[in-house]
């Protein structure tokens, strides 16, 4: 079906505006249906519903009736007080249409134009009861029109809702977009659900597809488009196949699909006011949608769409997609909101398919700059995934959270960095109440190529204490520097109330020491800290699966402790059900030295609660490991 776009209602109404004034005749589109189809005897007047370059009415049977003896018309007017000086219906008398075909322009059973009360009211086919009879009529308002008539047995289902993924009105041309379809109910036996799309607003050429599904929910994709093309669409139903469409739009052109619908679904239904559901294709990786200010808009950088964010563009409850890969080559840094013109409730970014995220150079590549309710999820289902990396090897990070970020999530996502004197993930300096509430989650944390970062998450600050952080379920790999003591999760003064659990942390390659320095895997150095909860977690072996080992070796006195803590005494801090394994490690003490190099759990200071619930295991469980 072609939907009017404002565009040629503009040029229709300036048409009509000529020939009001070049004649004394205006000439009225198919209005009223007349029909005695429903009940012998009575010949009942329907208003037809207007759908844009259409207009159908639906009725069902009440009584049945033999070929040719029920009638049919068009005519101007209202149901209330048809007008039939102007009507659309056969010039002669004995001309009976045919079920689910259709009726092209000046066919003698069609809906031929005719003045002055002329022609003779067309004939129905075989009529059942209980049936229902959908009428379609294009509208020419003075010459003849096509029209068909469809019988099922089965009253039409009504199409509900109709949504978009991804969401928005810009969608990456490498993206295909997948369009799904919500009924009323189940569908009937004979009964289709299909999309019919283009690229051209006036729908002069079209493909339609056959929605696949069950129940009440169908799907379909539009294929990636070229940069700078805008697909228009909508959804009908029909009770011909998605063959039969498009045989009858070879044989009659474009509107047979309009003259097949049963029903159909558009973004704004008002009649010829109609418009369709759209997008544009754009060559831009970032799309930004948002529920005030502007609605959606597409930009080259990550950056990019932070800055149109802190400028005000987009308000309320944001979401980001990337849908693909971005290079950006100075820090995106998001501000709070009520900081400036930015101005949100929400953010939530995620890709669309496998997507990265990619810098190199000496800052941070993301910064959430006292930012809160920031979501960052890599999804990883369904051939969604993202990668954030810096690999940059000064003292930047790959994610930086600062000036009391709160409330933010990082989950599902992989995040790669190469500072050989900072971390990966990094909560900086806070401004007075905390970096707080923030949660790691889920995910990859390790190098971005051969360079090693010297931390896999580091905090620290100078001022305003962060607190209540979750660090769980992360795998943090590959952190290391042979002249400076590494860590795989570090954390420094103004922290507390930290649960870190159920991480593995683990090196994939040899490691060698050239220092005289202390390796650890968890290391928390704040006799001010209080409530820390370090339970579950998984120190060695050379990944995530749990095989090879984590080898660290050294012809200097290098050490190493899995576990180290130094830690407030006002308090009692969690750590059980840890287990370290799966660790090599070998190192030269001088002459004479009595102590261990190699630390499985090293408490400086605090108090902990060790095993009342759960025990750690340091070594193998069984055997000599």
């Amino acid at each position: 079906m072609k939907i009017l776009s404002t565009h040629k209602l503009i040029k229709q109404n300036l048409l009509f505006v000529v020939f009001v004034f070049t004649s004394i005749s205006i000439y009225a589109q198919p209005s009223v249906l007349g029909s005695n189809v429903a009940d012998v005897g009575n010949y009942a007047t329907y208003n037809v519903t207007d759908l844009g370059d259409f207009r159908q009415q639906r009725i069902q049977a009440i009584n049945s009736s033999g070929a040719s003896v029920r009638t049919w018309e068009f005519a101007q007017g209202t149901a209330g007080s048809p007008d039939y000086a102007t009507n659309w219906r056969p010039y002669t008398s004995g001309n009976t249409l045919s079920a689910n075909t259709f009726i092209p322009v000046g066919f003698a059973n069609g809906a031929r134009y005719n003045t002055g009360s002329g022609g003779q009211s067309g004939l129905l086919p075989a009529i059942t009861t209980g049936n229902y009879y959908t009428f379609n009529v294009t509208e020419n308002s003075a010459a003849d029109n096509e029209m068909q008539l469809l019988e099922t047995n089965f009253n039409p289902v009504s199409i509900v809702s109709v949504s978009q993924s991804p969401l928005g009105s810009f969608i990456n041309s490498s993206i295909s977009s997948t369009i799904t379809a919500t009924i009323s109910s189940a569908l009937s036996s004979g009964e289709g659900i299909f999309i019919r799309w283009s690229t051209d607003i006036a729908f002069s050429s079209s493909t339609i597809v056959a929605m696949t599904g069950s129940g009440t929910t169908y799907t379909a994709v539009i294929p990636a488009q070229v940069a700078g093309t805008t697909i228009y669409y909508y959804i009908l139903s029909s009770n011909k196949t998605e063959t039969q469409l498009n045989n009858d739009k070879t044989s009659f052109g474009e509107s047979a699909f309009d003259l097949g619908t049963l029903n159909l679904k558009t973004l704004v239904q008002s009649g010829s006011g109609n418009t369709n559901y759209s997008y544009t294709s754009t060559s831009d990786p970032v799309i930004v949608n948002s529920t005030g200010g502007t609605a959606s808009a597409s930009y080259a950088t990550l950056k990019a769409a932070f800055d149109a964010i802190n400028a005000g563009t987009h308000t309320t409850v944001i979401s980001i997609l990337i849908e693909g890969n971005t290079t950006e080559t100075t820090t995106a840094s998001l501000n709070a909101s009520g900081s400036g013109s930015a101005s949100y409730s929400s953010i939530n970014l995620q890709p669309i398919g496998a997507q990265a995220i990619n810098g190199n150079f000496a800052a941070s590549l993301i910064t959430l700059n006292g930012a809160d309710n920031i979501t960052i999820d890599g999804l990883n289902t369904g051939g969604n995934s993202l990668a954030i990396s810096n690999s940059n090897t000064a003292a930047s990070a790959t994610i930086l959270l600062q000036a009391d970020a709160t409330s933010n999530l990082i989950q599902h996502a992989t995040v790669k960095g190469s500072s050989a004197s900072s971390g990966v993930i990094v909560f900086g300096n806070a401004t007075s109440t905390g970096n707080d509430n923030n949660t790691i989650n889920q995910c990859t944390i390790t190098a971005e190529g051969s360079n090693l970062p010297l931390y896999g998450i580091r905090s620290s600050s100078s001022s305003g204490e962060t607190s209540g952080v979750s660090i769980s379920n992360n795998n943090i790999s590959d952190y290391f520097s042979a002249t400076i003591a590494s860590a795989g999760i570090s954390i420094g003064p103004n922290n507390s109330t930290w649960t870190i659990s159920a991480n593995r942390l683990f090196q994939s390659a040899s490691r060698s020491s050239t220092a005289v320095v202390t390796h650890r895997g968890i290391f928390i150095d704040n006799t001010a800290g209080i409530g820390f909860t370090i339970n579950d977690n998984i120190i060695g072996f050379a990944n995530a699966s749990g095989t090879g080992s984590t080898i660290y070796t050294s012809i200097d006195d290098t050490k190493y402790a899995a576990i180290d803590l130094n830690l407030n005494t006002s308090s009692t801090h969690n750590l059980q059900g840890n287990i370290i394994s799966g660790i090599s490690f070998s190192s030269t003490p001088p002459a004479g030295f009595s102590n261990s190099n190699f630390y499985g759990i090293a408490l400086n200071n605090g108090i902990y609660n060790i095993g009342t619930t759960t025990g750690n295991t340091i070594g193998a469980a069984t055997g000599t490991g």
